[in-house]
């Protein structure tokens, strides 16, 4: 398989699919912790913090679908890509 122009083996692609993973997660975790440090308490700044969490939720949503949208316009062999982020999304646990 190619990716970025590099041969990997399919036995690398999982353990590369897993960096890749942890490196969304903690990059996302940071710019969140970033952001919310710099609005502090602005008015634009959704209350409660669940309020936060579900509005990033359907942000993510609406792009993973944008994204698919794109794909299957313009590139169907790729819609793998945003069909996997659309399923750790719905994977997520959610606050009741």
């Amino acid at each position: 398989m190619q990716i970025a122009g590099l041969r990997v083996e399919q036995a690398e692609y999982a353990t590369l699919e897993e960096w890749v993973r942890f490196w969304a997660v903690w990059t996302g975790a940071a710019f969140l912790r970033a952001y919310r440090e710099v609005a502090g308490d602005a008015a634009f700044v959704p209350r409660p913090r669940r309020a936060v969490a579900l509005m990033l939720e359907l942000y993510l949503t609406d792009k993973a679908l944008y994204e698919l949208t794109y794909e299957l316009n313009n590139r169907p062999h790729w819609t793998h890509i945003p069909l996997k982020g659309l399923l750790q999304i719905l994977d997520q646990p959610h606050e009741g």
